[in-house]
């Protein structure tokens, strides 16, 4: 499944520049110039982001953007808008909007943007919402012992407004976390707005976070409104805080102590009311003792901590995630889904998932890319998810359900490719052949 990116503008130099950037990032990009036929153009491309400008004609940006949340509630929608107004910029924010672009665009600010909402989207994410109590916890796939406490500390600390510090290795849903903190808490009502800091080039990260006046530097067009100000009232994710510059943890320290801060190039002071929840994968106590990230920043950022727990932690609730994302990536073209075959779980339970939840969803993925048929078997996962012991069960699954249905599917899965089957398959050379003439295969 590739990456694509649908923008829709009625100027078609903006969907030119989009394509001329993002085509070499590997993202394929359609453009849409008639809001009339926006929901159609929705279900017909499946976008992975949308990029969508605030005025289309005679149809508002904000209208479409609605429409979007309806048809597609997961789509990451970037606004391009080229008159910055903080209420449209808000307002759109609290939509669910999740970021926007002034015009002209400049390539690092699309690129970046447009790959952390990829990243964003990757994780099991929804939208943030109100809702009761249990709510907040919808989202966090697993019952096993570690994500039961972690459920019950994200109401507890939910409840408070102190800033949060979750700790957890790359791909083990912090983001998911964070979200559920924020629906936990008296701000659920108001934006939650994330910011990937390693996502952001260290030359943007200034303007990212505060926001820049038309003229501060080269390129800088028109105002921006800084991740600060989008989050008024709410809640501001930084994940990856420990990517941030040392110039950016000093003025993030300011802001935490004072509630106030200064665009790029402004002279206005600006106060916020917004939680902070910063996020990271590194050791950020070991960093601050060995002087690579400020002790008080970080002290700032921990007043409670979270860890999120590795994926390999929690093995019991893996066959649940992975239905779960073989059931969604198949909604999303590959055809039904009912389940793995017996083998297929024990590998995947079986394996210890470095890239944890997010390396478990690509899997389910790429299960659903290559499925012929409603039941994923071990021929569909990933060759690193399976290993030797999953080449082991997929010889030992051919002579127990039919070797020639056994051959048949992986012949398929590796699309007419011998070489590629026999090694799913675990199966020398001239038994696969014997067996391809014995079965009417060759």
């Amino acid at each position: 499944m590739g990456t694509h990116v649908l923008v829709v503008d009625d100027d078609p130099t903006v969907a030119d520049l989009a394509r001329l950037w993002l085509s070499p990032e590997g993202y394929e990009v359609t453009h849409c110039d008639d809001g009339a036929h926006f929901r159609e153009m929705l279900a017909r491309v499946n976008p992975t982001v949308c990029l969508l400008d605030v005025h289309l004609g005679e149809f508002s940006g904000l209208t479409l953007l609605a429409q979007a949340r309806a048809a597609a509630p997961n789509l990451p929608v970037l606004m391009l808008t080229r008159d910055v107004s903080i209420g449209i910029v808000v307002d759109a924010m609290r939509r669910g909007a999740r970021d926007y672009l002034v015009k002209p665009v400049e390539r690092d600010s699309l690129v970046a943007a447009v790959g952390a909402a990829v990243e964003a989207r990757r994780a099991p994410v929804g939208p943030p919402s109100a809702g009761d109590g249990s709510e907040p916890l919808a989202r966090l796939l697993g019952t096993s012992a570690p994500m039961l406490s972690l459920g019950q500390r994200i109401l507890s600390v939910g409840r408070s407004d102190v800033t949060l510090l979750l700790q957890g290795e790359t791909g083990s849903g912090k983001e998911l976390v964070a979200q559920a903190v924020h629906m936990a808490s008296a701000r659920a009502s108001g934006p939650f707005v994330a910011l990937n800091c390693a996502a952001i080039p260290e030359t943007l990260q200034d303007s990212e976070l505060f926001g820049h006046e038309r003229g501060a530097f080269t390129g800088a067009y028109g105002r921006r409104v800084g991740r600060f100000e989008q989050a008024d009232g709410g809640t501001l994710f930084l994940d990856e805080v420990g990517e941030l510059s040392p110039a950016l943890q000093a003025r993030l320290l300011r802001v935490l102590q004072e509630r106030a801060f200064h665009r790029v190039g402004g002279a206005s002071e600006l106060r916020t009311d917004v939680r902070i929840i910063a996020a990271t994968n590194r050791d950020l106590r070991e960093e601050a003792r060995l002087r690579n990230f400020r002790a008080d920043l970080f002290y700032r950022l921990s007043v409670f901590e979270l860890r999120v727990p590795p994926l390999r932690d929690r093995k019991e609730d893996i066959p649940a995630l992975a239905h779960h994302f073989a059931a969604e990536a198949a909604r999303r073209g590959s055809g039904p889904f009912t389940g793995f075959t017996p083998a297929a779980i024990d590998a995947l339970v079986a394996h210890d998932w470095p890239g944890n939840v997010r390396e478990l969803q690509s899997a389910a993925e790429y299960a659903a890319v290559l499925a012929t048929g409603p039941v994923f078997d071990l021929a569909l996962l990933p060759p690193s998810v399976l290993g030797n012991a999953g080449v082991t069960a997929v010889a030992r699954e051919a002579t127990e359900a039919g070797e020639r249905e056994v051959l048949v599917q992986a012949l398929a899965a590796a699309n007419g490719n011998a070489s590629e089957a026999m090694r799913r398959l675990g199966m020398p050379r001239s038994t696969f052949y014997r067996r391809l003439r014995q079965y009417g295969l060759a």
